[in-house]
């Protein structure tokens, strides 16, 4: 390798990631969270919603389990229950995240979760905003881009809702 002047180096996608946090606990009961969170239901959101409290409350500091709490408070208000608490939870939520990493997909994604809701009337512009942030920090955020197609179907802009769910189809194909 010297004899040909290159440095080899790993692609940032092959370096093995280190845990969100280092609690091995709050880890797995966050992972379990996220096993409901990926199944569709009223009691399955809930489930998930009593795992990533859990989970937070064993590691205060794991702003990725913040954000997924977020996403399932949101969850919680948009689908099941209107009660504005689930929305004052979800904003919450996503302020600790942010204030731990700034520049944590999951916790733009679920802000663009809470604001576009029928309470706040849709504001179309603030979510596109809010899940372009989460796709630029994380282009493997299938959630991202199935929620910013959802918004552009809804604003009639379909070839753009089409090509963003092309693409979350392709990023994880068993995305419900």
């Amino acid at each position: 390798l010297t004899a040909l002047s290159i440095t080899l180096k790993p692609e940032p996608s092959t370096i093995t990631k280190l845990p969100p946090t280092n609690n091995i606990q709050a880890y797995d009961t966050f992972l379990l969270g996220m096993y409901y969170r990926r199944m569709p239901g009223r009691l399955n959101n809930e489930k998930s919603i009593g795992l990533f409290e859990k989970s937070v409350a064993l590691d205060p500091e794991f702003a990725l389990a913040h954000a997924k709490l977020a996403s399932a408070y949101s969850r919680e208000y948009f689908s099941f229950d209107t009660s504005r608490k689930w929305e004052q939870k979800a904003f919450i939520a996503i302020q600790k995240a942010l204030s731990i990493n700034p520049n944590l997909a999951e916790a733009y994604y679920s802000r663009g979760e809470l604001a576009w809701t029928l309470s706040n009337q849709f504001p179309h512009a603030t979510a596109i905003n809010d899940y372009k942030k989460a796709k630029a920090l994380n282009h493997n955020m299938d959630d991202a881009y199935l929620k910013l197609g959802t918004v552009h179907n809804h604003i009639g802009l379909l070839d753009l809702a089409l090509t963003e769910l092309d693409s979350a189809q392709r990023i994880d194909p068993n995305n419900l």
